[in-house]
This record gives C-alpha cells, sequence and structure tokens, in this order.
C-alpha cells in the first residue's frame, strides 16, 4: 500500500489530499479548522437532535435528511459520498464494454454498443408472459 501511495503521489502531484472527516464523522471534528463551513459545524455539534439522528441512520441517509439550515454542509457532504456511487457505475459500466466489445464482436457500431451496454446494465426484468401468444 504504501508504494501503491507514492506511486499515486508522483503520477498525480497536482491532486490534494482532500479530507472527507466532517462528513464521517461531524461530531468528532474540530470546527474551527473548516473555514467557511465552521458555523454550520458548530451549529451541528450542538444540536442534541441530529446527534441522535446521527446515531439512529446510516451516514447516508444522516446527510439527506438533514435540515435546511446545515445546507453547505449537506451539499458537501453530499459530493463526497455521491462520488463513490458514481465511480461504480462508470466502472461497472466500462467492465460490461469490455466483455460486449470482444475480439469476436469487433465491428460493433456505437449505436449497436449503446443498446447492447443498456441493456446489459439495467436492473428492468420483462415479463415475457404478456409476449407469449
Amino acid at each position: 500500500m504504501t508504494n501503491l501511495q507514492a506511486n499515486f503521489k508522483e503520477r498525480f502531484p497536482e491532486l490534494e489530499e482532500v479530507s472527507y472527516r466532517h462528513v464521517q464523522f461531524p461530531f468528532g471534528v474540530d470546527a474551527e479548522a473548516f473555514g467557511d463551513l465552521a458555523l454550520e459545524v458548530a451549529e451541528l455539534q450542538a444540536d442534541e437532535n441530529q446527534k441522535i439522528q446521527f446515531e439512529d441512520s446510516d451516514l447516508a441517509s444522516f446527510w439527506l435528511n438533514a435540515p435546511k439550515k446545515y445546507a453547505c454542509l449537506k451539499n458537501e457532504a453530499t459530493k463526497a459520498l455521491v462520488q463513490f456511487g458514481s465511480t461504480y457505475v462508470c466502472e461497472a459500466t466500462f467492465s460490461c464494454m469490455v466483455y460486449i466489445k470482444s475480439k469476436y464482436r469487433n465491428r460493433l457500431t456505437d449505436a449497436h454498443l449503446q443498446d447492447n451496454l443498456i441493456i446489459a446494465t439495467t436492473t428492468y426484468e420483462p415479463c415475457f408472459r404478456k409476449f407469449a401468444l
């Protein structure tokens, strides 16, 4: 892991390391360290109802149901949490594309490939009994 981390920093030096501690542990961080968000973090930490909500729900549900008075903090948390789901969908779709566009199907047009990707990645299950004659 150390080699991987060093290699990553070497290849992408312009990427800054972003901390998501305030998203993951909103009641265990120092509010003053967050500049513009410091006031919202401090207000959130003082809100007993939100502490109870945080303990009783999962991370995504907590941030999605956060009150409007924590709008900036909620937006930052949502941006951080959405990255992982969208990355997974992108990687899964790319894997499907690699499987579909093999050496045996190398003449697929973009339109046909797109249709095949939609079919491969959808969760919809048609009811074939309705089509039976």
